[in-house]
């Protein structure tokens, strides 16, 4: 049996500078290797408006070993949205994360999350 569940990678967070956030372990979930898993960003206008974006890193252990892009979301503008993108995550690989960019000077929401496959015992 599997059902389709949503993972939170970033928690909608204010942020003003690039951000390396933590890496979220995708155990439990239908084979990342060979299949497309989505990602979204969602950037909304913090104090000061400028533009947001990032990309989906993957690796084998929270040590970064093999660390590899999965997929690069577009700009945000000041008038924030979403940006949606997919990405096949290495069989190897067990962890993700959000690198994130933030205009100098700026801030702005950010909150990021994966589409995935649950394993789910019957």
């Amino acid at each position: 049996m599997r059902e389709n569940e949503t993972l939170l990678i970033k928690a909608p967070t204010k942020v003003a500078t690039s951000n390396t956030g933590a890496f979220i372990d995708l155990q439990g979930y239908v084979n990342p290797g060979g299949r497309e898993v989505k990602f979204v960003l969602s950037v909304g206008v913090g104090t000061t408006a400028g533009t947001a974006g990032g990309y989906i890193q993957s690796a084998e252990d929270t040590a970064s070993t093999g660390i590899a892009t999965v997929c690069t979301f577009a700009t945000q503008t000041s008038a924030g949205g979403n940006s949606v993108k997919y990405g096949v995550v290495p069989a190897s690989h067990r962890y993700v994360r959000l690198m994130s960019t933030t205009q100098t000077g700026k801030n702005m929401y950010l909150a990021c999350h994966a589409e995935l496959i649950a394993r789910v015992t019957p």
